[in-house]
């Protein structure tokens, strides 16, 4: 019989990182159906291009939203957008960047055009010929969490013989500046390998 006292790793700090982890990713999914709201971006899917997100960033520009603000600036994409992206000569060529993409492909973020690019696989229609992309400034979005009250505590039930955590957190997001998101929607079918 598996007893989590008698392996060899530490089973109650994985269990608590792992529900941590799925804590997280409700986070995210509470933040992107706030940015599925958004009302501002394209309305036809395509490929992405360098031209897609040169009209993002104008579009954002025009709205008054201060695009020069790199460190708040954000692109958060699916794998199929990033992929489409990566192959213009924009993207890696010496001519226009400093750093090799290809060279840091583990990077959690990449900046690239002023935006700091993330990929994500939670993001609505990933995989179809309509998933949504989003540009945007940071404070468009707000998200709080209450710290206080944020818990994984490991407990153990001795009458069925079981070990488990328990991780709760009280949590929300909300639109705050419609102005400041565009929702790119991307033929993503196209990298669909299945």
């Amino acid at each position: 019989m598996f007893t989590i006292d008698l392996s060899q790793g530490d089973q109650r700090q994985m269990m608590q990182q792992t529900s941590m982890a799925v804590m997280n990713r409700k986070i995210d999914s509470d933040i992107i159906t706030v940015l599925d709201t958004a009302t501002i971006g394209t309305t036809v899917a395509q490929e992405a291009n360098v031209n897609t997100v040169q009209r993002a960033i104008a579009e954002l520009g025009n709205n008054n939203v201060k695009v020069e603000d790199e460190d708040a600036m954000f692109g958060l994409v699916t794998p199929a957008f990033y992929a489409a992206l990566s192959q213009a000569a924009e993207w890696s060529s010496s001519d226009y960047v400093d750093q090799k993409w290809f060279a840091n492909r583990n990077s959690r973020l990449i900046r690239w055009n002023g935006i700091n690019w993330i990929r994500h696989s939670g993001l609505t229609g990933l995989g179809t010929a309509s998933e949504k992309c989003y540009i945007y400034h940071k404070d468009a979005i707000g998200h709080a969490m209450d710290k206080s009250r944020v818990e994984s505590v490991p407990g153990t039930n001795t009458e069925q013989h079981y070990d488990y955590v328990r991780t709760t957190g009280f949590f929300g997001s909300i639109m705050l500046e419609n102005s400041a998101i565009v929702q790119i929607l991307h033929k993503g079918d196209a990298y669909n390998l299945s």
